[in-house]
């Protein structure tokens, strides 16, 4: 039976998938392009960084596997994004990340800042992402970007296509920088239900598939604890310039000192703004003209 054949009416599915595409070959090409699939591909910048992150099964660096999967995507007109993981190293070298994922053809690019393992303090691995580096390297990132957009050639920035939006009056692609939680859930291979990928924890589990129906989970006492805590964004956001255009970001950059929330990125967020807002107005404004 098809889908179009069982869906409500007025109901869109979209199909995406992240992958590090070590595994994808050419039937998984085929099928990914057939069934419109929208490919995530963990790129982390360029080989040397990524190489030291992202190792296969033998313990090897997987950068020209990826490289090749990415190609063979290419090749067969999937729709392809890439997320890069913003580490320590892939910081110092906003230029390069930048130039080698265009080389790659990608259009449409995401970096993410890089996470500590869960329970440990900020900032303790070789790996790990400073604000202040972070700063640096959106600021440089932006300003490449911007270049690229007065010269015509765009490429997608989802962070900064994110803050052009805002600007806009139009809603963000993500909750980071939408300031909402609950936009969707998450299901694990057990069925149970998690309220964000990030939050993949006992005490965030909603419910198990079958017991009950997502509408009794997103309306149960979890779901609206999770989204209630993340309405109330740290003290400093409301002396903020920006705060209206970064909503405190992420919860899961929330520190809590004294009971209180804090957004461990905050000062890197800032620095972008501080450095970037009149573009972004520029942006905007010439965003607009063009819909009128």
């Amino acid at each position: 039976m098809k889908m179009s054949q069982t869906l409500p009416a007025g109901c869109r599915v979209s199909f995406s998938i992240q992958t590090n595409g070590i595994l994808l070959d050419e039937d998984w090409a085929h099928f990914l392009r057939k069934e419109a699939f929208l490919v995530g591909l963990s790129l982390d910048g360029y080989k040397d960084c990524h190489n030291a992150c992202r190792v296969d099964a033998a313990g090897k660096g997987s950068w020209n596997q990826v490289v090749r999967t990415l190609g063979m995507l290419q090749k067969h007109q999937v729709e392809v994004n890439a997320l890069c993981v913003v580490t320590a190293s892939c910081a110092r070298s906003p230029d390069k990340v930048y130039n080698t994922l265009k080389k790659l053809g990608l259009r449409y690019l995401q970096f993410i800042a890089c996470l500590d393992p869960l329970g440990e303090a900020r900032g303790a691995r070789p790996y790990s992402l400073t604000p202040e580096a972070y700063g640096k390297f959106l600021c440089r990132l932006f300003d490449l970007w911007y270049t690229d957009w007065k010269s015509g050639d765009y490429h997608s920035i989802r962070l900064f296509d994110d803050y052009v939006h805002i600007l806009l009056g139009d809603h963000a692609s993500t909750c980071s920088t939408c300031g909402q939680c609950g936009s969707y859930f998450v299901a694990e291979g057990d069925g149970s239900i998690y309220p964000c990928d990030f939050f993949v924890l006992d005490q965030w589990k909603m419910g198990r598939l079958g017991d009950a129906t997502l509408s009794q989970m997103a309306s149960g006492e979890v779901a609206q604890r999770f989204v209630t805590q993340s309405a109330h964004r740290p003290d400093n956001c409301s002396a903020c310039p920006w705060g209206e255009v970064c909503h405190g970001g992420c919860k899961n950059d929330w520190v809590w000192r004294d009971g209180q929330p804090h957004n461990y990125n905050c000062t890197a967020i800032r620095a972008l703004l501080d450095h970037a807002m009149p573009c972004l107005i520029q942006i905007a404004r010439a965003e607009a003209a063009a819909r009128r």
